[in-house]
């Protein structure tokens, strides 16, 4: 799971190069901001993937480029932050990947943390793939997918068709305009003001719905379900 954009992150960072930061009262970490823009004109769909990390992806009115903004934390004084996020355009498809938090190269011989912050016109489709983090999802105006493995996710203000596949951690939808599918093995669910479809294949964890349309419960192995105010 590679993929990522940001936007400014840390006001410590002025300029479109990698800056470094002292973190954590820890000296052998040092925290790295690196941005770059990708044009978005022609593009239909943004494809996200990470391996590990949390990551922020927001749509913005009349935007027509993709911002990145990641915070790259190694032990090095100096990166070169293209070895760490990769981006490929594919037709009208544009993809970002970033190595993983807490993974190690064996190449660069040092261990690497990411987070991503992405800024990204409203009306393009979205997939998200991540193996662990959080991750939020806000202010888009097409369909969603999201692949994640461990965190917790919370989506708000979305006009699109939203699927979810997620193995463990939180799940918090709102204000969302469409149908919505999650297959879900551990964690709960919250969800409110849904103007679509709500369908649910849940293993484990407490399932609350409220000022929604429609709710389906495909599975459910144990938790329980509260239903409020349906039908709106």
């Amino acid at each position: 799971m590679r993929q990522g954009t940001s936007l400014l992150l840390f006001g410590l960072c002025t300029s479109l190069t990698a800056c470094v930061v002292v973190i954590d009262n820890d000296p052998s970490w040092q925290s790295h901001h690196h941005h770059f823009s990708v044009p978005a004109s022609e593009l239909a769909q943004l494809n996200v993937d990470i391996n590990s990390g949390n990551l922020f992806i927001e749509g913005v009115d009349g935007l027509d480029e993709i911002h990145v903004n990641a915070e790259i934390k190694t032990i090095s004084d100096h990166i070169d932050a293209e070895k760490y996020i990769n981006k490929q355009q594919v037709e009208q498809q544009l993809t970002i990947q970033s190595a993983g938090w807490d993974s190690f190269d064996s190449a660069w011989h040092e261990p690497v943390r990411i987070n991503l912050h992405i800024q990204m016109p409203k009306h393009l489709i979205l997939s998200a793939t991540q193996g662990s983090g959080n991750l939020k999802i806000s202010q888009l105006n097409n369909h969603v997918s999201v692949d994640d493995g461990s965190g917790n996710i919370r989506l708000w203000d979305i006009a699109g068709h939203i699927k979810i596949d997620d193995t463990s951690g939180n799940i918090n939808l709102k204000n969302i305009i469409g149908n919505v599918m999650i297959d879900d093995n551990s964690g709960d669910i919250k969800a409110d003001k849904i103007q679509g479809t709500l369908s649910v294949a849940d293993t484990s964890g407490d399932i609350k719905v409220s000022n929604t349309t429609e709710f389906k419960l495909l599975s459910d192995t144990s938790g329980q379900v509260a239903l409020n105010n349906m039908g709106q």
